[in-house]
């Protein structure tokens, strides 16, 4: 098995597209703050399956996206750009279900903190769920630090939404 990132190209769209994202959720973070330290501790859930939209693989104004490939299938994708406070900003971070388990996130991962380094950034920071615990487990042990986290962020998409937007910071 090979794994190769490179940027996308307007070719790619179609199998961008085509990225199965969704993963089960089996277990989620219950979040505490204390002296100004976000920590969490993990609880089990009754499972149910998680989707995002698809992602367009468009690269952003000051960014770029990159596509996992393996064997020269594309497995997965980071969105990347420059946020307001000068960090590498990671909008969005996708292995294909088929692929997963193979070490792309982590190549993802390492391609966006190259990334961010090469255009002199101080680090990288990115946004994901309380119902993302696998996701969580991967930053953490990449070296991102839970920074923060917002109980609303999604319940302008629904009201009624659980999910907590939790934000993690690797500073370089």
């Amino acid at each position: 098995m090979t794994i190769e990132i490179q940027p996308s190209r307007s070719e790619d769209r179609a199998a961008i597209a085509a990225i199965d994202g969704s993963f089960l959720v089996t277990e989620e973070l219950d979040l505490s703050l204390s002296g100004g330290v976000p920590g969490y501790s993990v609880r089990p859930v009754t499972p149910y399956r998680k989707t995002y939209p698809s992602a367009d693989g468009q690269p952003r104004a000051k960014g770029r996206t990159l596509v996992a490939l393996i064997d020269g299938e594309i497995a997965g994708l980071v969105r990347l750009s420059e946020n307001w406070n000068r960090f590498a900003l990671i909008e969005d971070l996708r292995v294909d279900t088929g692929f997963r388990r193979r070490g792309l996130g982590t190549a993802l991962i390492g391609a966006a903190i190259d990334w961010a380094k090469a255009r002199g950034l101080p680090g990288v920071m990115l946004e994901t769920q309380n119902n993302n615990v696998t996701a969580c487990r991967l930053y953490q042990g990449q070296g991102f630090v839970l920074a923060g986290f917002d109980a609303n962020l999604y319940r302008g998409l629904d009201p009624a939404s659980r999910e907590v937007a939790l934000f993690w910071y690797l500073v370089f």
